[in-house]
């Protein structure tokens, strides 16, 4: 699947939640209080896998999200 998507959003919250529970997609929650105003899904395109810092997210640094490519049939790591 294709899809490509270019927007600019500002929003004002009280909490960002970042959710890593399927490893093939990435959630960010944004809320305002108790209520969940928007989701954003991140997903990697076709043959590509997520891979995460294992550090520590610190205020002031900015941070991005990798995507590796892989061979479906391939069970090793990609460089």
């Amino acid at each position: 699947m294709i899809g490509y998507m270019n927007s600019t959003i500002t929003l004002e919250s009280s909490k960002v939640v970042l959710d890593l529970q399927d490893p093939d997609f990435i959630t960010i929650r944004f809320y305002q209080g108790s209520r969940c105003i928007a989701h954003v899904h991140v997903s990697p395109r076709d043959n590509k896998s997520l891979k995460l810092t294992d550090r520590d997210l610190q205020f002031g640094n900015e941070y991005t999200l990798m995507m590796e490519e892989v061979n479906a049939s391939d069970t090793t790591e990609s460089a």
